[in-house]
């Protein structure tokens, strides 16, 4: 996990993306490896956009995203 297992994830692209999480609290995800949050944000960078989400939504499926911060 870290760096280079990030760059690796960013070469791919993915329609949809499962992810779990430490804890989450207020609608916010945390980890407590800093290596493990490099990665998982590089994997919500090159989920499905926006546009696709949105087609899904409508299309009866519930979807949440809940977009990285920079710390």
């Amino acid at each position: 996990m870290g760096l280079h297992t990030a760059d690796a994830v960013r070469a791919f692209r993915a329609d949809v993306l499962f992810m779990s999480t430490t804890a989450v609290t207020n609608g916010r995800c945390y980890h407590t490896s800093p290596e493990t949050v490099q990665v998982k944000r590089a994997m919500m960078e090159r989920a499905a956009p926006a546009e696709q989400v949105r087609a899904v939504r409508a299309a009866g499926t519930e979807v949440m995203v809940v977009p990285a911060r920079d710390q």
